[in-house]
């Protein structure tokens, strides 16, 4: 199909979804998006679902503000592996982002991570070093997240706390 799951108005661009819980698909192989929330959906949860090789992106954000992003693998898709545009207020952390073309493109104001502690996403592009710990990654030793950022194209939105190895934050 073209996109695996859509919740959207393309026409009015009104709020038609609203605090819905998306979780705990396999959302494969379609020539455009695994799972898109446009047209000013808001408060909705994407959690729990596996979205691979889709023909654009895995998941894809616009204007769909104040959406949970959290516990998915979105791996091997064409354009992004998770594109979010002309939302902000979004929270995306603890997901999978695996051999995407290009791992995700963020335009707005959204947070990529929790607090040091929590962390935000393993990124299969960027899981070393690992030699520092601590809220600024200043204290010798290893913590389990990347001693540098990882830097969102289209903004200026960072991951702060990437994590080293896929699943890290089970167990924290």
């Amino acid at each position: 199909g073209w996109n695996g799951i859509a919740l959207w108005d393309q026409i009015t661009w009104t709020y038609h979804v609203y605090q819905t819980t998306v979780s705990n698909n396999i959302v494969i192989g379609n020539t455009r998006t695994g799972i898109d929330l446009a047209g000013s959906t808001y408060k909705n949860i994407l959690r729990g679902n596996n979205v691979t090789g889709n023909q654009m992106h895995g998941i894809s954000l616009r204007n769909a503000p104040d959406t949970t992003v959290t516990n998915n693998t979105v791996s091997e898709n064409v354009i992004f592996g998770i594109y979010v545009s002309g939302t902000s207020s979004s929270k995306i952390y603890h997901n999978n982002i695996i051999g995407n073309t290009n791992q995700a493109f963020e335009d707005g104001d959204n947070m990529w991570n929790l607090a040091y502690s929590g962390g935000g996403n393993y990124w299969s592009d960027l899981t070393s070093p690992d030699d520092y710990g601590g809220p600024s990654q200043s204290i010798a030793g290893a913590d389990g997240f990347v001693d540098v950022p990882r830097v969102i194209p289209g903004g200026a939105n960072q991951d702060m706390y990437p994590w080293t190895t896929k699943d890290g934050w089970i167990g924290y």
